[in-house]
């Protein structure tokens, strides 16, 4: 245990399933931070129509949000009440009430200089190799490069999911915020120069084009969850690794399960 070393967890969204997904939730986050920090305080952040069983914790929040469809609301009022506690945190961890977790969360290894989320969309220029477990869990089902990863996105674009994120402590500020309501304050695009046009009035093109203007940097994230939508618990998949080759002269590049190339 680090003694004296403190993480903040938040619980931001629709109470949904908790009440199905809430012993992984404590088996597969909780236990193992408690195990390693001295300090674990857990913050739901809920509209009071969510009505459910609430894991107990000193660091136990509770508020009511009159427009439950603004998300990033949810994130700037758990940074609030991270702040009413005067504790600081070296970590924060995004999750939501309907994950169920297949694994261990482990923070060992983790960079503090980075956001660490799972990817929906990736740059197969600079990410030549991914594992399924970093991919968003609704778009491990692609079998091509060619967008690389997930419908929708161009090729040459990275998006982060915004499920869940570790978020080291000199990013808190800039992660827990209302993104939406933010004024750009940069030019700042990803790889992609047509980016700052293309789908802005989606919640992952908002989350990532905000962290990027903030100057956060990020990596994918590694962990094995899933949504789950009723009693009946979700699958996640066996991990493996997605590998996209380019090829000259415009061909189409192929997902194959290779060794794990690090970028």
């Amino acid at each position: 245990m680090q003694m004296g070393l403190a993480v903040a967890i938040c619980i931001a969204g629709q109470y949904r399933t908790h009440a199905h997904t809430m012993r992984s939730f404590q088996q597969h986050v909780v236990w193992p931070l408690q195990r390693r920090f001295d300090v674990v305080d857990v913050f739901y952040v809920l509209g009071m129509l969510d009505i459910g069983h609430l894991l107990a914790n000193r660091g136990l929040r509770r508020i009511e949000i009159e427009n439950r469809s603004q998300q990033f609301v949810r994130f700037e009022l758990c940074r609030k009440m991270m702040a009413t506690t005067g504790t600081p945190y070296v970590w924060a961890i995004r999750t939501r009430p309907d994950i169920l977790f297949a694994e261990d969360l482990r923070l060992e290894g983790l960079s503090a200089e980075h956001v660490h989320a799972k990817l929906r969309c990736a740059n197969r220029e600079v990410y030549h190799s991914l594992h399924l477990h970093e991919i968003a869990q609704e778009l491990q089902h692609v079998k091509t490069c060619a967008v690389p990863l997930p419908w929708g996105c161009r090729k040459v674009s990275t998006r982060l999911d915004d499920q869940f994120a570790v978020v080291p402590a000199k990013y808190i500020a800039a992660y827990f915020l209302s993104h939406h309501e933010r004024t750009w304050r940069t030019n700042l695009t990803l790889e992609d120069d047509t980016f700052p046009q293309y789908a802005p009035q989606t919640v992952v093109y908002t989350l990532t084009r905000s962290l990027v203007d903030q100057g956060v940097e990020f990596r994918p994230l590694k962990l094995g969850f899933c949504l789950q939508k009723s009693a009946i618990p979700c699958s996640v998949k066996d991990d493996k690794v997605l590998s996209c080759k380019l090829r000259k002269w415009g061909r189409k590049a192929t997902v194959d399960d290779p060794q794990r190339i690090d970028t």
